[in-house]
């Protein structure tokens, strides 16, 4: 009896040591290295919209098409913006015509003597050259700007990336400043990891990441931490509508700790592994 008794007891203080090295060991794992399944694949979102108004008569994208920097996404009707330029180029014409004849005769009124012709009169056609040197240049820059417009009747890309989310065609009209074409800029990906604040202690610029998608947990990403957020959403920060706060006079005494952004750079990943923005990952991260 005594020995199963100690048996009994040796069993025991052997699985209390092995369970408190085991909580010991994923504590340090835990902290040592921080981990969160809070990840998600972003990129920059670049959104096209045109400088000037009009009919699109030529779309040269499809919908999650790729596009390369300079190519061309769409053209807009240029009738209006044609006839806008030769309007342009003949008032500019007048205004040169009428800017030498001023200039002509200020000068040959400048030589006259005295006698012939009053200093009023000779700074009247000074202040007419003055004027119609102004309405040359006047003339040039709307000359300009519709030679300008007329140039922004077609887009192009600004950046390498994908076309998604595409609505609008052939036919339709945009105007001014409207959102027209979306792009995800591919040379963008990056992380973003949820961390816990008790984590933050323990994460560092340049810490190396590990990402492992949801989509193909065999092909894992590296990265590099490049920054942590400083500021989340308070949402216990509220206004009532004297402009004072409204506090809640219950506190929750489970207290949640918050979730704080870590963007990652992306280091190396394999080369047939889709990245797609919003996509969800586990990241791990050890120190440098």
């Amino acid at each position: 009896m005594r020995k199963k008794r100690w048996l009994s007891l040796g069993i025991t203080a052997i699985a209390v040591v092995l369970a408190v090295f085991t909580v010991c060991q994923l504590w340090s794992y835990y902290m040592e290295s921080p981990w969160t399944r809070d990840g998600r694949v972003r990129a920059e979102i670049v959104n096209i919209s045109p400088y000037v108004s009009g009919i699109i008569n030529l779309m040269s994208v499809q919908d999650n098409a790729h596009v390369k920097k300079g190519d061309l996404l769409l053209k807009i009707d240029d009738n209006q913006y044609q006839l806008a330029v030769a309007t342009a180029e003949a008032n500019l014409a007048n205004a040169e015509v009428a800017m030498m004849e001023s200039r002509l005769e200020a000068h040959r009124r400048e030589k006259l003597n005295i006698s012939a012709i009053s200093k009023e009169e000779k700074q009247k056609y000074v202040a007419e050259q003055h004027s119609t040197e102004m309405q040359f240049k006047a003339a040039k820059s709307a000359l300009e700007k519709a030679q300008l417009d007329l140039k922004r009747t077609a887009i192009y890309s600004p950046v390498n990336g994908y076309i998604t989310n595409l609505s609008e065609h052939t036919g339709n009209y945009i105007t001014t400043g409207q959102p027209t074409l979306t792009i995800v800029n591919t040379q963008s990906m990056y992380i973003y990891g949820y961390f816990l604040e008790t984590q933050l202690s323990h994460i560092h610029r340049g810490d190396k990441a590990t990402i492992s998608l949801l989509s193909d947990k065999n092909k894992p990403i590296q990265g590099e931490v490049e920054s942590i957020a400083r500021g989340i959403t308070d949402y216990s920060n509220k206004t009532d509508n004297d402009g004072l706060h409204a506090v809640n006079p219950t506190f929750d005494w489970v207290r949640l700790a918050q979730r704080i952004p870590v963007r990652i750079k992306i280091t190396e990943k394999p080369d047939d592994l889709l990245l797609v923005a919003g996509m969800t990952c586990t990241i791990v991260l050890k120190k440098r």
